[in-house]
């Protein structure tokens, strides 16, 4: 590597901090609302691209002259980073116990635990998978993911600059080599696994590598300073147009965009003057950039305990985040960020202070913190699934049937001969068949119980996560493959169905299962349901509709939002406009027949609880009670069909 090669000094350059105010301005108003910046998530990127570009301005003159030491560049990183970011895990952990959703603390824990460890990219994806969805939206550390990948990038690159040193190789076009295969490793990967190519950082260093490159790129001497100051100023308003009207997408052309006009105005800058040297050294802007790095860690817990207690935002409510991030980032950044970064503090310390959240985190996953609400003024929600899910797993049956026992274990076994899982035998010969996934277990307590008291027989194919239907005939190779099922089990499981409904003489079968996610197989659902219906009457339950709110307990989140004593608790729903269409046109089919789920909707808002009873357990399942509040007009749907 040759001292030549490197272009950028190291004196303070204010307009780097004013990119950085336009980053996390962008950020912070698309957390809240991505109305106010359609595309301010790619603040993020314009912050990878100024890490890279600014560590490589440091790293790379030392290496180049021998001067640089691994160690001190990590007691470096420790003390700038990881104080504040420890502070704020721990106040967000607090603030959790006291007002977020309690039953969700062991997991707020969790991803406060991979915070401090510097691998929150790895457990948001592996947890809560999309960025964009609302499962990860609800914890408080969300956002430490890009951090975690910063913090990756800084532990890795310094090794390989001092390798590229010590082998003598030029430094730009390694750099650019690994720059490019990052990118296209990236394009792939957004198609393949979107979720993988948003988190992991092999697939985002491209983005850290491009400023880098802009660091050790050696241009003509004052090429860029003879260009007129309106290239720079061009650049800054196109940034602006992206970030704040650009349409939200989630096309990499975006992330490449930014970065390419970031690193543009990162070079062009210098021979600034005029409006564009004014406008990046006005020193409100300036200041909000030196704050960046606090305003980033404290604004999105912040948010989402607004947004635990607030169902419509208004203009106060958008103050009081705005004006508490923006207190807390300036005290943060003058009493913890910028003293312990200049002061003599042991960097050993600062890794050892990281000991007190980290020991708060197995704290608050232990016994000794309450999970839950307790139920007062409402039936328990139940949920009665386990008691009809069957598996190939665990246990084998005789050929005469499974009966369930007084107290059912976790899973039933499955044999062709079997006819699935015999609820209830009956003395008369009326006969239902059962099939479905979770949503058949959500509905199989009432249908048995509608089939005890009109003395129906009753066999049941039920298993979560997996879809009731498959092609008729078989196809092995394109069965889904589940967690719980095999490829010859899968095959074993359908054989076994097909064998039911072709003997079993069944009088109606029923058919229940989560569409939003089987839509796409609309014409294999069709074919299937119009060959059951040969058989039989076939009754197509509807599903219920979904709540906005992700993999909650809804009658302990009446209880943390304090609702109780409220006659009717509503809740945001999803629109399932394609599951409706699919559904409507299921019920043309002949000898088919829809059951609606019977739950009252307004607008974008269903009743999730009466004073009495809370109707939904979970974000897509009904509770025992809901399924209850259906069951008369279910046992008079299948009297129609089945009583002569």
């Amino acid at each position: 590597m040759k001292k030549e090669e490197l272009n950028q000094s190291l004196s303070y350059r204010p307009e780097l901090d004013s990119l950085r105010a336009l980053a996390v301005m962008a950020v912070v108003l698309f957390h809240l609302d991505a109305k106010l910046c359609m595309s301010g998530h790619l603040g993020v990127d314009i912050f990878f691209v100024l890490s890279g570009f600014l560590i490589t301005s440091i790293i790379a003159p030392k290496i180049a002259a021998g001067d640089f030491s691994l160690v001190n560049f990590w007691e470096r990183r420790i003390k700038r980073i990881l104080p504040l970011a420890f502070l704020v895990v721990t106040c967000t952990l607090l603030a959790s116990q006291f007002f977020l959703f309690r039953n969700e603390l062991k997991e707020f824990s969790t991803d406060g635990a991979a915070s401090l460890l510097s691998v929150a990219n790895l457990r948001m994806l592996f947890s809560n998978g999309s960025y964009w969805g609302g499962q990860a939206e609800r914890t408080p550390f969300l956002h430490y993911w890009s951090l975690s990948v910063e913090e990756q990038f800084y532990f890795f690159f310094p090794i390989l600059l001092l390798l590229v040193a010590k082998f003598r190789l030029r430094i730009f076009p390694v750099i650019a080599i690994l720059c490019f295969a990052s990118f296209i490793a990236y394009m792939f990967e957004s198609h393949r696994s979107p979720d993988s190519a948003f988190y992991l950082p092999q697939f985002r260093a491209w983005e850290l590598l491009i400023g880098a490159l802009a660091a050790v790129w050696k241009s003509p001497p004052n090429l860029l300073r003879r260009l007129p100051s309106a290239f720079s100023l061009i650049c800054l308003i196109m940034i602006g147009v992206l970030l704040f009207m650009a349409p939200l997408g989630k096309s990499f052309l975006q992330n490449l965009f930014v970065c390419i006009l970031t690193i543009a105005l990162i070079l062009l800058y210098p021979g600034a003057k005029g409006v564009m040297k004014k406008i990046a050294e006005f020193a409100p802007l300036v200041y909000l950039g030196k704050i960046s790095f606090s305003v980033y860690l404290w604004h999105w817990p912040i948010i989402v305990i607004f947004k635990e207690h607030s169902n419509e935002w208004g203009a106060g409510e958008v103050s009081a985040i705005l004006g508490l991030t923006f207190t807390l980032s300036a005290l943060s950044y003058a009493l913890i960020e910028n003293r312990i970064r200049l002061s003599q503090v042991n960097p050993g310390w600062v890794l050892v202070s990281g000991l007190i959240p980290l020991t708060y985190c197995f704290f608050l996953r232990s016994p000794l913190v309450s999970k839950t609400y307790r139920v007062t003024q409402h039936e328990v929600p139940e949920f009665y699934f386990l008691k009809f899910e069957i598996s190939p797993k665990n246990v084998k049956l005789s050929p005469l049937g499974a009966v369930v026992p007084p107290k059912p274990k976790m899973n039933f076994g499955l044999h062709r001969e079997t006819h699935g899982l015999e609820s209830y035998r009956a003395d008369s010969e009326s006969r239902v068949l059962l099939l479905g996934d979770s949503h058949g277990g959500m509905w199989a307590n009432q249908v048995l119980s509608v089939c005890k008291e009109q003395n129906w027989s009753l066999n049941s194919f039920v298993c979560q996560g997996y879809p009731p239907f498959f092609e008729i005939p078989i196809n092995p190779e394109k069965l889904p493959v589940r967690k719980n099922f095999s490829k010859a089990e899968a095959r074993e499981y359908a054989e076994a169905r097909l064998q039911t409904i072709d003997t079993g003489k069944y009088d109606a079968i029923l058919l229940a299962a989560r569409w939003e996610v089987y839509v796409r197989d609309e014409e294999v659902i069709t074919k299937f349901i119009s060959y059951l219906s040969k058989s039989a009457p076939v009754i197509v339950f509807c599903q219920p509709p979904r709540l906005e709110l992700e993999n909650i307990r809804v009658g302990q989140y009446v209880y943390h939002r304090g609702w109780q004593n409220k006659e009717e608790i509503l809740l945001a729903k999803r629109d399932l406009g394609k599951v409706k269409s699919l559904e409507a046109r299921l019920g043309l089919l002949p000898n088919v027949f829809l059951f609606d789920s019977g739950i009252v909707e307004q607008q974008s808002q269903v009743v999730v609880a009466d004073k009495n009873r809370v109707f939904y357990f979970d974000d897509d399942h009904l509770s025992e009670q809901g399924a209850e509040f259906r069951r008369v007009d279910l046992a008079e749907q299948m009297r129609s069909i089945l009583v002569p």
